[in-house]
């Protein structure tokens, strides 16, 4: 089968990837991740990534390979991957993960430590609350009006305020009293509470796909950006840090096929609690204090502490953490 990209990792293809391995056989998957060279892609015409699937109406109980390639060509790059083992990763979605058989195995060790638990226990992710078609009634230019929050304005502890710190589109406003009108109850209640906001959209071939700040109570988030309430048993600022580490970035990539940050993925991210939460608050609110008075600021020894104690965490090798920070 020549198919979309999506079929290994998307939700909307789970039910698919569910019947194959309880009833089939997969034996080889060929990924070609680029969409945006049409010299590179599998079909000039079509901005869309591909797989291949070589799959078997029996039922066997195999292992299979995948090969992963950015150019218009088989990979002789191959890797080996256990059909119980990537069910047992994440059993819910069954998720074939865009990595090498050394990845593999430590996406398994850091699911397998008892210690870890899932963002979506802690705090499910959620879409900003104003969709960008439905709520046009609502946004405004007026600079009395309440600032909206657009995917495009969020970075790594970071929240860009002004025109020439985007790429693109403009700086917009809501109406709150219009807006009461045309939204929920709760998505009001949820916009009036101090949360971590993510992009919503990031590239899949970007060095990093998570990008998340804290914003103040009494803001707007667009859907084009997502976001975590503060739990009774968490602090914000400790979520923060582990969302901006490059260990999940790391996970999120290995099982990421598209451009959006979908709640899901968010959701199934790893998180510990552990004794150095105290010190990852710490480091993670004098990151966020240096941002605040620059966003330009090179807070770069503090995010490599955070990310060390993380590696610590799941007793990393040095191997272990190469594969993290090549990726």
């Amino acid at each position: 089968m020549i198919i979309p990209y999506g079929i290994l990792t998307d939700t909307t293809s789970v039910n698919l990837r569910k019947h194959i391995f309880s009833n089939h056989s997969l034996f080889m998957v060929d990924a070609f991740p680029e969409r945006d060279n049409a010299n590179r892609r599998v079909f000039e015409d079509v901005k869309m990534s591909t797989a291949i699937l070589l799959t078997s109406k029996a039922k066997l109980d195999n292992s299979f390979n995948i090969g992963i390639s950015y150019d218009r060509a088989i990979s002789s790059n191959r890797s080996i991957f256990s059909a119980s083992e990537l069910i047992q990763l994440n059993p819910d979605l069954v998720q074939i993960p865009l990595t090498n058989t050394n990845s593999f195995n430590l996406l398994i060790k850091i699911y397998n430590k008892k210690e870890t638990v899932k963002f979506g226990i802690i705090s499910p992710c959620l879409t900003g609350e104003i969709d960008m078609t439905f709520g046009k009634p609502a946004l405004s230019n007026n600079h009395t009006d309440i600032m909206l929050i657009k995917g495009v304005q969020l970075d790594r502890y970071v929240l860009k305020t002004k025109k020439e710190q985007i790429s693109q589109g403009e700086i917009e406003f809501i109406n709150p009293t219009r807006l009461s009108k045309i939204i929920s109850q709760k998505k009001l209640q949820d916009s009036s509470q101090r949360r971590i906001a993510l992009q919503g959209l990031t590239g899949v071939n970007e060095t990093r796909r998570l990008k998340a700040t804290l914003i103040d109570e009494n803001i707007f988030l667009a859907n084009s950006s997502n976001y975590l309430l503060e739990p009774n048993n968490c602090n914000l600022e400790l979520m923060l840090c582990w969302l901006n580490s490059k260990l999940l970035n790391f996970v999120f990539k290995a099982r990421s096929t598209s451009s959006n940050v979908n709640g899901y993925e968010v959701d199934n991210l790893p998180f510990c609690f552990s004794e150095y939460d105290e010190k990852l608050i710490k480091l993670s609110k004098s990151i966020i204090s240096q941002k605040r008075k620059n966003i330009n600021e090179n807070t770069g020894e503090f995010e490599k502490e955070i990310d060390q104690l993380i590696y610590q965490l799941y007793d990393l090798t040095e191997e272990e953490i190469a594969i993290v920070e090549n990726a």
